[in-house]
């Protein structure tokens, strides 16, 4: 991937050079890749408004992208577009969607975007964590018979789970 912005990058400052849109997207793609986020962003959004057509995982690199760089509203943004599909990147999705919600302090619609991840079912250690992370948002919120019902579900269904001892403890704490 550094070979690739290495050669590629000053390509683009060529007004005229040919396939500056794929190059473009070598180049997001590559920053990506290696995890330079702050980086990969101007590429991937010159990407998405100049592609004429776009897949889902070019949307998802873009707002996960952002999700990393703490622009939770882009992260929303572009992320919610492909969060309706049932596939893994739409799972992938709703979950980092859900985070973003919850660190700008809307734990509504995280709940909601949890909602959405479990329901996906795919990777089943996600389905695990937005089963749990659904179900302590009920708590959050004081949706105590959702909670009751979340909560316990999640202990039938995920037993060896890492989070058995904070949902036992919220269980408990709903009947004091």
């Amino acid at each position: 991937y550094e070979q690739v912005i290495e050669y590629a990058t000053p390509l683009l400052k060529n007004p005229n050079f040919k396939y500056a849109l794929e190059t473009t997207y070598l180049v997001g793609k590559s920053y990506f890749n290696t995890e330079s986020y702050f980086e990969a962003l101007p590429y991937l959004k010159d990407y998405i408004k100049n592609a004429s057509k776009l897949i889902p995982s070019d949307i998802y690199n873009l707002g996960f992208s952002y999700y990393k760089v703490k622009n939770q509203d882009k992260a929303i943004e572009y992320l919610k577009q492909i969060t309706d599909n049932k596939d893994s990147l739409a799972q992938n999705a709703n979950y980092i969607m859900a985070n973003a919600f919850l660190e700008l302090g809307e734990k509504r619609n995280a709940k909601a975007a949890f909602f959405k991840t479990k329901q996906i079912d795919l990777d089943e250690k996600l389905t695990e964590l937005a089963s749990f992370n659904h179900a302590k948002m009920c708590y959050d919120l004081e949706l105590f018979e959702s909670s009751i019902n979340n909560i316990q579900s999640f202990l039938d269904k995920y037993p060896e789970s890492e989070f058995i001892a904070e949902a036992k403890e919220m269980l408990s704490q709903m009947f004091l």
